[in-house]
């Protein structure tokens, strides 16, 4: 058990839980019948069902066979319960649609508008994540020191080529980690699927029991 960061502040006035459950996917719960039952088991009793999938493949071979597994998993979920993640959308180019467009064009191609644009969320959790650490390592220690394990990775993803040379200069990290934590595109599905189901966590149980 861990303190979940986002939902520290938030006053618990249910005595309620998180718990993340990372379920087989759908390419893989078909192979054998006891994942199948433990896998249909855990999406009934979720108050909400995350489907993470590649931005970079979504267009690919594979897909239409995901298409065909996830209708299986829709029958077994009220609609409103399962969400898109589409991660990996740091690797987006200049040609590509930009961030209302490509969730439509996933509720149109992948899943024939059977999942609101609403539940569908590219996002980049590399992003959200180093960013994450550097401002955290600032509020803790007032400064990123190079000797870190993932200082390296932080530099040249958040900061760039010449992150070495920006390292010392505290307000251009806490700038730049904001800017790429916006554009990680990670505070939307945050609010809307954790921290909304955190705070209706009585309704989503009494729901599940009926």
């Amino acid at each position: 058990e861990v303190e979940f960061y986002y939902l520290k502040n938030m006053k618990n006035i249910h005595n309620a839980k998180l718990s993340l459950l990372d379920t087989p996917g759908p390419d893989e719960f078909g192979h054998s019948e006891e994942l199948r039952n433990i896998f249909t088991t855990q999406l009934k009793q979720s108050s909400a069902i995350m489907l993470v999938m590649d931005y970079t493949v979504i267009n690919n071979e594979g897909a239409g066979k995901a298409r065909e597994e996830i209708k299986e998993i829709q029958k077994l979920i009220e609609k409103d319960h399962l969400f898109v993640l589409a991660n990996k959308f740091d690797e987006r180019t200049s040609k590509d649609p930009d961030y209302e467009q490509t969730k439509q064009n996933i509720s149109k191609s992948m899943f024939n508008e059977t999942i609101k644009e609403n539940n569908i969320f590219p996002l980049s959790s590399k992003w959200a994540y180093l960013s994450n650490l550097g401002k955290r390592e600032l509020e803790l220690n007032s400064k990123i020191d190079k000797s870190l394990s993932w200082a390296e990775d932080f530099g040249k993803e958040v900061l760039g080529d010449l992150w070495e040379d920006d390292i010392e200069d505290i307000e251009r990290i806490k700038k730049i980690c904001n800017k790429r934590y916006e554009n990680s595109y990670f505070e939307e599905p945050l609010n809307k699927i954790i921290i909304h189901g955190y705070s209706n966590t009585t309704f989503k149980s009494l729901s599940s029991v009926l």
